[in-house]
C-alpha cells in the first residue's frame, strides 16, 4: 500500500489533485492562504490546519463514479474571513470542522451511496455560517453543529435511516434550519442568546425532537408527519413562540414558556394524541387542537391576559385540563363529537375571568368548572338540537362576588350541579329533554337565579342561604 504523508506550510497557495491510498497533512501559516484537493481512492484521511488571514480551503474525496470508502477530513481554521467545504462520497464517512474567527463559512455535504456518516462543526466568531447535508442513501448519520459567536446560522438537511442531530448555538442573532427525512430521527437543540430562530421538519418513521430556547425574541416551529412523534419545546425569555404540528400517528407534543407575551399552539390530528403547554408569565396565548382518537390536553398558565383555547374533535375518552392563574384570562375548551366519557376539567384563580366549555354529542360526558375571584363568568353547554346527548354532567363550583353561571344541556338523563359562594351572584340553568336533574346551591345577598326545563320527569332542587 502506498502511504502519501505530506506537511505544507506556506503563505501563498497549495492545491493538489490525487487518486491515492494514504494520509495527508496539509498546514498553512500566515496570509492569503488557500488549499484545494481532490482525492478518490480508499483509505484516505486527511487533515488541514490554516491559521492566519484570508483562509479558503476545498476538499473533495471520492467520485469518479463515487469512490472513497474509508473517509476522514478534519479542517481548523483560525483566522479572519475563514472558508471551509467539504465534499464526500461513499461508505465510512467522517467529517470534521472547527472555525474561530470572524466571518466564518464551513460547508459539508455527504452524498450519493453512503454508509456511516458523521459531521461535525463548531464555529466561534462572528458572522458565522454553517451548513451539512447528508442525503441520498445515507446510514447511521450524526450531525453535530456547535456556534458560539453572533450572527449566526445552521441549515442541516440529512435524508434517512439512523439519524441523530445534536446542534447548540450561543449567542445573538441565531437562526436553525432541518430538514430530516425518515427512519429513527432524533434531533436536539439548544439556543441561547438574542432574536433566536429553530426551524425542524421531520417526516415519517420513529421522529423525536428536542428544542430549548433561553433569550428574548425566540421562535420555535417543529412539524412532524407520521409515525411515532414526540415534540418537545421549551423557552425561557421574552417575545417567544412555539408552534409544533404533528399530523398522525402515535403523536406527544410537550411546550413549556417562561417569559412575557408567550404565543404556543398544538395541533395533532389523529391517533394516540397527547399535547400539554404550561405558561408563566404575562398576555400568553395557548391554542391546542386535536382531531381524532384518543387525545390528552393539559394547559397551565400563571399570569395575567392569558388566552387559552383547546379543540377535540372525534374519538373517545378524550381529555382536557386548563388551569389559569391571574386576572383578565379565558379559556375555551370544545370537544366535538366525541362518543362518550370524554372529559373537561377547567380551574381559574383570580378576577375577571371567563371560563367556556361545550361538549355537543355523546353519552357520559362531564364538565368540570371551578372558578374563585370576583366579577368571573363560566358557561358549559352539553348537545344541541342536532345531536344526541344523554347521561351527561356539569359540576360549577363559583367562590367570590359578581360571578356569573350558565349551564344548558340538551338530551336526556342529564344531570347539573351548581353552587355559588358570595354576594350579587347570578345563575342559570337550562336544560331540554327528559329524566334531567338539575341541583343549585347559592350562599351570599342579593342573589338571582333562572331555571328552565323543558321535557319530562325532570327534577330541580335549588339552595339559597342569606
Amino acid at each position: 500500500m502506498k502511504k502519501a504523508i505530506l506537511t505544507i506550510v506556506i503563505s501563498l497557495c497549495y492545491t493538489m489533485a490525487i487518486a491515492q491510498t494514504g494520509v495527508n497533512d496539509v498546514s498553512q501559516l500566515g496570509n492569503n492562504n488557500t488549499s484545494e484537493i481532490s482525492q478518490i481512492g480508499s483509505p484516505n484521511s486527511l487533515t488541514v490546519t490554516q491559521t492566519g488571514n484570508d483562509n479558503f480551503s476545498k476538499i473533495e474525496q471520492g467520485v469518479l463514479d463515487d469512490p472513497a470508502i474509508n473517509d476522514l477530513i478534519t479542517q481548523k481554521q483560525n483566522g479572519i474571513a475563514n472558508s471551509a467545504k467539504v465534499f464526500q462520497v461513499g461508505n465510512n464517512n467522517k467529517v470534521v470542522q472547527n472555525q474561530t474567527g470572524n466571518n466564518n463559512i464551513v460547508n459539508a455535504s455527504q452524498d450519493f451511496v453512503t454508509d456511516s456518516n458523521h459531521i461535525e462543526q463548531i464555529q466561534s466568531g462572528d458572522d458565522n455560517d454553517t451548513e451539512a447535508k447528508v442525503r441520498f442513501f445515507s446510514e447511521s448519520t450524526i450531525i453535530i453543529q456547535s456556534q458560539i459567536g453572533n450572527l449566526q446560522t445552521n441549515k442541516t438537511i440529512v435524508d434517512g435511516l439512523n439519524s441523530s442531530i445534536n446542534q447548540k448555538q450561543r449567542g445573538s442573532s441565531n437562526t436553525i434550519a432541518v430538514i430530516a427525512d425518515g427512519n429513527f430521527n432524533s434531533i436536539l437543540q439548544n439556543q441561547t442568546g438574542n432574536f433566536n430562530t429553530a426551524t425542524i421538519n421531520q417526516i415519517t418513521d420513529d421522529n423525536s425532537i428536542f428544542q430549548d430556547q433561553n433569550g428574548d425574541t425566540n421562535t420555535l416551529i417543529a412539524t412532524q408527519q407520521r409515525s411515532e412523534n414526540k415534540i418537545t419545546q421549551v423557552q425561557d425569555g421574552n417575545f417567544n413562540k412555539a408552534f409544533a404540528l404533528q399530523e398522525g400517528a402515535v403523536n406527544e407534543s410537550n411546550q413549556t414558556q417562561n417569559g412575557i407575551e408567550n404565543n404556543s399552539s398544538i395541533r395533532q390530528s389523529k391517533e394516540y394524541n397527547v399535547g400539554v403547554t404550561e405558561q408563566t408569565g404575562e398576555q400568553n396565548t395557548i391554542s391546542l387542537t386535536q382531531n381524532g382518537s384518543f387525545g390528552t390536553i393539559t394547559i397551565t398558565q400563571k399570569g395575567a391576559y392569558n388566552n387559552a383555547t383547546a379543540n377535540q374533535n372525534l374519538g373517545q375518552y378524550n381529555r382536557i385540563n386548563q388551569n389559569q392563574n391571574g386576572d383578565h384570562n379565558t379559556a375555551l375548551a370544545e370537544q366535538n363529537s366525541v362518543f362518550f366519557e370524554g372529559e373537561i376539567s377547567q380551574s381559574q384563580i383570580g378576577n375577571s375571568n371567563i371560563s367556556t366549555a361545550r361538549q355537543d354529542f355523546g353519552i357520559r360526558n362531564k364538565i368540570e368548572q371551578n372558578q374563585i375571584g370576583q366579577n368571573n363568568t363560566v358557561e358549559a353547554t352539553q348537545g344541541d338540537t342536532d345531536s344526541y346527548s344523554s347521561q351527561n354532567t356539569i359540576l360549577q363550583t363559583q367562590e367570590g362576588n359578581d360571578n356569573i353561571a350558565t349551564i344548558s344541556q340538551n338530551g336526556n338523563s342529564n344531570t347539573s350541579e351548581s353552587m355559588q359562594i358570595g354576594n350579587e351572584n347570578n345563575l342559570t340553568t337550562i336544560q331540554i329533554g327528559t329524566s334531567n336533574t338539575a341541583i343549585m346551591t347559592q350562599s351570599g345577598n342579593q342573589l338571582s337565579f333562572l331555571i328552565s326545563q323543558n321535557g319530562e320527569s325532570n327534577t330541580v332542587i335549588l339552595n339559597q342561604n342569606n
